[in-house]
């Protein structure tokens, strides 16, 4: 089974108190209810749809090959029931977000080998998704009357990051210039990606898509994310100032981008076509597979400047683990 919305994440991870960075953020995100049809299959061709100021174009992908010499640490929060790596700095801080006994998400900051929990106050419950050179985290929480809000934490103090008129505000990337990436939905239920960019909110929507989702940016406000075409089906955009490209890995029947750095190396997950899920890295065009040791479904969320790796396994009993790589 795989670890994203088709497989075991989406179908385990959305059970009591396990989810992933597609599947959970703390309830906020696309659930199995909201779209029962999301078994899908990932196609390799890019959308027929030309933009009179931006190109769509499709990303020169070369065959996989597997990874080597990597030496990966598994991390699990103490006493959780679940950890999840989201984001990571260059600095070596993690963050993410844990289960506890009870059920109760909460987002989670481990500097210098000590974990430190991150509730916004009040809140039902809370994730964090992003973390910048300077510290800056951003994620999202459940307020007491089960609004869904983002968030912005710097030097201790939390602000509220609310897109105007949305009814859910869902922050997951922050670059060391303090830009924000994410997802919002509007009053129709639409979900759409969004930038936030000193005060200044633009919108996202690839072209014919029913939803766009913003995950990753990097310094030069590259941006990676997902995107559902009218069938129901995913795919992973790049999005740079000069234009709009789609990411399918060779062969996978499904490939989700969500982290990017400043090399442009790109990372995230794709299903083979036996259904187990891989992390990737892309570089230069060509995919580097990344299977945690042990595991049965693995995905990269975060990629550091000088290329160290985050992520989500599954172990053999279907429990999911947080683990880094450099």
């Amino acid at each position: 089974m795989s670890l994203t919305r088709g497989g075991m994440l989406w179908g385990v991870m959305h059970n009591s108190a396990r989810h992933s960075r597609v599947g959970g953020l703390g309830d906020s995100a696309i659930t199995a209810s909201e779209n029962s049809e999301r078994r899908h299959v990932m196609r390799s061709r890019v959308l027929g749809v030309l933009l009179s100021a931006v190109a769509l174009l499709a990303v020169d992908v070369n065959p996989v090959s597997a990874a080597q010499h990597l030496t990966f640490s598994s991390i699990d929060v103490p006493g959780a029931m679940f950890t999840n790596i989201h984001g990571m700095s260059p600095t070596g801080d993690v963050i993410g977000e844990f289960t506890s006994v009870d059920g109760v998400r909460h987002g989670f900051l481990l500097h210098d080998d000590v974990f430190t929990t991150i509730d916004y106050p009040g809140s039902i419950f809370t994730n964090a998704n992003g973390i910048n050179p300077s510290g800056a985290i951003v994620g999202s929480y459940k307020s007491s009357d089960r609004k869904k809000h983002g968030f912005l934490l710097r030097k201790g103090k939390f602000t509220t990051i609310d897109i105007p008129g949305a009814i859910l505000t869902l922050p997951t990337g922050i670059n060391p210039s303090g830009v924000v990436v994410g997802a919002y939905d509007s009053p129709d239920g639409t979900r759409h990606a969004f930038v936030l960019d000193g005060g200044q909110v633009t919108t996202i929507d690839y072209p014919g898509s029913d939803l766009t989702w913003a995950f990753g940016v990097n310094p030069q406000g590259d941006i990676v994310g997902l995107y559902m075409d009218a069938a129901g089906n995913f795919h992973s955009f790049l999005r740079t100032k000069a234009a709009i490209s789609s990411i399918a890995v060779p062969g996978a029947i499904e490939t989700d981008a969500f982290g990017i750095n400043a090399s442009n190396e790109i990372v995230g997950s794709y299903i083979s076509a036996d259904g187990v899920e891989h992390g990737f890295v892309l570089k230069s065009g060509s995919v580097t597979t990344v299977d945690f040791p042990g595991s049965t479904d693995t995905i990269v969320f975060a990629i550091t400047p000088n290329g160290g790796i985050g992520g989500l396994y599954a172990d053999t009993s279907g429990n999911g683990h947080g683990w880094s790589s450099t």
